[in-house]
């Protein structure tokens, strides 16, 4: 007898040979492959920093583990490609300032005093607009250079920039004195 049906495989036999897969099944895997594409593949949603900086300092300041919000506190070698939030290549003077952390065990064996090398980011839409990535300690004897000249204090909730003059023949803690700047 002929059928004027059309002929078609049964769901059971599609789902044997590997081929047939339920409806629920492909909404959720396309839509699992539209998050992922909308996230950047699974990655991190946020964006890339403005900027990436590679710096030497001093540690000054340990954050406070039982003070919320305590920072990393180190002076600062100057950094001359420091970019402000408008974009302009302003430079940075060398300067003692707060830092956050993005991983707390970074800190695991320095002390105060201790010369470290440091790579922050600065994301001006981010809270907070300044973040060490790395941190790592330096040899004892290192030599750092704090100089000084076009200092600039920079707002970082703002961005706001103002420059102050403090022109001298510049500073190091090379000294045997090793005094706090």
């Amino acid at each position: 007898m002929i059928s004027s049906r059309p002929h078609t495989r049964s769901p059971r036999r599609l789902a044997d040979s590997g081929s047939w897969r339920p409806g629920l099944g492909r909404w959720l895997f396309a839509g699992l492959c539209g998050i992922a594409v909308l996230t950047g593949c699974g990655g991190d949603a946020a964006t890339a920093p403005d900027a990436t900086y590679e710096t030497r300092g001093i540690v000054r300041q340990l954050p406070d583990a039982s003070l919320p919000g305590s920072e990393l506190m180190v002076h600062h070698e100057a950094i001359d490609s420091f970019v402000d939030s408008s974009g302009e290549t302003v430079g940075m003077g060398s300067m003692a300032m707060p830092f956050p952390l993005a991983d707390a065990a970074m800190l695991e064996g320095l002390e105060v005093g201790d010369r470290v090398r440091m790579v922050f980011t600065v994301d001006w839409d981010g809270s907070p607009p300044l973040e060490v990535i790395e941190l790592e300690a330096l040899p004892a004897d290192s030599r750092l250079s704090f100089e000084q000249g076009l200092v600039r204090s920079i707002d970082f909730e703002s961005g706001d920039l103002e420059a102050l003059d403090t022109s001298g023949d510049g500073a190091s803690d090379n000294d045997a004195s090793d005094a706090q700047p």
